[in-house]
């Protein structure tokens, strides 16, 4: 058995002052798992925004963590998307505008009929409708279609 004293100390190499406070720089995320994590948080973003689309509407006091539930995601999950209820319809209100906003964009030119225009542009909005609409329909076709369909 070895006293004490009989043992060499180990002494590590002294950092100066400047040297402690420095850290090692991150290393560099690739450009493919930074493209791939992106893509997934904006998948999550928008199976968040589907749900909850799905719940509200079925019932307008849904917890968050029903929406959650639906979205397949943990409510942590819902949390760093979203601060909050109100976020929450905030984001589905956003996005609500901007799908009118590519459909405005899209839309054909007005005419001088005002009811054929409006027809014109609920098909072009309603993604059902525009499956099943003819795909050139002069405005006297559009008007006739969207009287019949008017109940007064």
């Amino acid at each position: 058995m070895t006293s004490r004293s009989a043992r060499t100390p180990t002494t590590r190499p002294r950092r100066s002052p400047a040297r402690l406070l420095e850290t090692p720089p991150p290393p560099a995320p690739t450009s493919t798992s930074t493209s791939a994590q992106r893509r997934d948080a904006r998948a999550t973003r928008s199976r968040i925004l589907d749900a909850a689309r799905w719940e509200l509407s079925r019932d307008p006091d849904s917890r968050l963590e029903d929406i959650a539930g639906a979205a397949g995601v943990a409510r942590r999950t819902l949390y760093v998307h979203f601060a909050g209820r109100a976020a929450l319809v905030e984001g589905l209100a956003a996005e609500a505008a901007e799908a009118i906003r590519r459909a405005v964009a899209g839309a054909p030119a007005p005419t001088h009929d005002a009811v054929a225009d409006l027809a014109r542009f609920v098909l072009w909005c309603s993604p059902s409708a525009t499956a099943t609409a003819p795909s050139s329909g002069s405005p006297a076709a559009m008007t006739s279609r969207a009287h019949a369909s008017t109940n007064y």
